[in-house]
């Protein structure tokens, strides 16, 4: 049966409340994967009108970066702009902020942007920690009734076709969970909101106009994706990389989840402190070796831990080990594992940068050169104001510099501190200024 269309949220909602009631339980997928005007329209009836229950069950909700402080406004607003365009944001993500999330609304979420939702409440409370494995199982299993899904729509031989698009992956999997249970008659609403910028994934994200009960597709709704800027690879990133390649075997198949890869190796004896249970470790990797932790003891673990750990807190982590019983008293750590330090690693890898090779920004960016030292210049500066006494210090020594090369003029162009107007402007282009020098020396 083909799907019925509407050319606006709001009737959408209307006709799923009339279909399956007041209790919404809404299932929507990770990332760009989310029709945000739909879920927009189920937030806002469930604001009006207290006697609806809404439970949205999803991950990684995003939002634009926001900025605190001019400095980063003057840095951020250009690139927030050009980046996100006219993304529709989530509502519920600015309340979830706000703290004004309604009593009758839940957003149950897996996975978090990390460390972004540290001091909300409602997100602490309402973490739901699942593989990813598991999900589809986990959320079915919860009585979700309503699916929406933003989906890519084509024409072929004047045929309309229709792709998840993006992370289909849980939601075939949920589909096909709930099956039976729609064969029985159970109301499940599946919805699509089309967007044509949305791109068309063909496999099992490839699904016939069926799948849906309801679509949504006007080109009002057609607003500009976005993925959050790639981060750029330090000299640590790249070494793990190195490690790990030479494990794995030309034509294999390597998994890898979102985020920076690790700096340091949570060091595997005392149980909290581990992420899978001890008989699972496997292989670690650091900037500074391998550790292959199959089938040997726990001394013969944190040895091999040791050697691939910052030299820096080998010394420490060893009379830990020591201590608990775990390392023999005479245990001595090998010479050729006691220079592993930040600047030995770089070392290594200054021949091969002046061959043009491990560039931060290995998969492109869309930041602009000058973006990309300003970026490091305002971390920079952030780190150096973590305290008043810091600060103070920093703005002293900003206060007395003297002199700004010529070469700083397209950072200051872009930061619209070429031409200071006031004393403040004045203090934030000598900060900005001393940042930059700090970068080449």
């Amino acid at each position: 049966m083909s799907p019925r269309a509407f050319d606006d949220v709001a009737e959408c909602v209307e006709s799923t409340l009339c279909r399956v009631g007041p209790r919404i339980v809404l299932a929507l997928p990770l990332g760009i994967g989310k029709p945000n005007p739909l879920a927009n329209e189920f937030y806002r009836r469930a604001q009006r009108d207290s006697t609806i229950t809404l439970k949205i069950f999803t991950a990684l909700s995003l939002r634009a970066p926001v900025w605190r402080g001019e400095l980063e406004r003057r840095f951020l607003q250009p690139l927030v702009e050009r980046i996100f365009g006219n993304c529709v944001p989530l509502d519920y993500v600015r309340d979830l902020h706000a703290g004004a999330i309604p009593k009758n609304v839940e957003i149950v979420e897996f996975f978090l942007d990390p460390g972004a939702l540290l001091h909300v409440a409602h997100s602490q409370r309402h973490y739901f920690s699942t593989n990813y494995t598991h999900v589809a199982r986990d959320v079915a299993a919860q009585g979700v009734n309503v699916i929406g899904q933003l989906i890519a729509k084509r024409s072929v031989e004047g045929r309309n076709e229709y792709s998840l698009g993006s992370n289909p992956d849980v939601t075939v999997d949920l589909l096909e969970l709930l099956a039976p249970q729609r064969r029985r008659g159970r109301d499940v609403v599946v919805i699509g909101e089309i967007n044509r910028q949305m791109p068309f994934m063909f496999g099992s994200a490839a699904v016939p106009a069926e799948t849906f009960d309801f679509l949504v597709d006007h080109s009002r709704y057609d607003y500009d994706l976005f993925a959050p800027p790639n981060q750029p690879l330090r000299t640590a990133d790249h070494a793990i990389g190195l490690y790990g390649a030479r494990l794995v075997q030309d034509g294999g198949t390597l998994q890898l989840g979102i985020g920076a890869l690790g700096n340091a190796v949570v060091f595997v004896w005392s149980y909290g402190n581990t992420t899978i249970p001890r008989h699972l470790r496997d292989i670690v990797i650091t900037e500074y070796g391998v550790a292959d932790l199959r089938g040997r003891t726990d001394q013969e673990v944190i040895a091999a831990l040791l050697n691939i750990t910052d030299s820096r807190f080998q010394d420490a982590l060893k009379r830990e080990a020591q201590l608990a019983g775990k390392l023999a008293p005479d245990y001595r750590i090998a010479d050729m594992h006691r220079n592993n330090t930040p600047q030995a690693l770089e070392e290594r890898f200054v021949l091969p940068r002046a061959r043009g090779l491990f560039s931060e920004f290995p998969f492109g960016t869309d930041l602009t050169r000058e973006e990309i030292v300003l970026a490091k210049a305002l971390e920079r500066l952030k780190d150096k104001s973590a305290t008043d006494l810091s600060k103070a210090r920093t703005v002293l020594s900003a206060l007395l510099s003297r002199g700004t090369p010529a070469s700083f003029r397209p950072y200051l162009q872009r930061m619209e501190l070429d031409s200071p107007r006031t004393r403040e402007q004045w203090l934030w282009q000598r900060l900005l200024v001393q940042e930059l020098k700090g970068l080449e020396r």
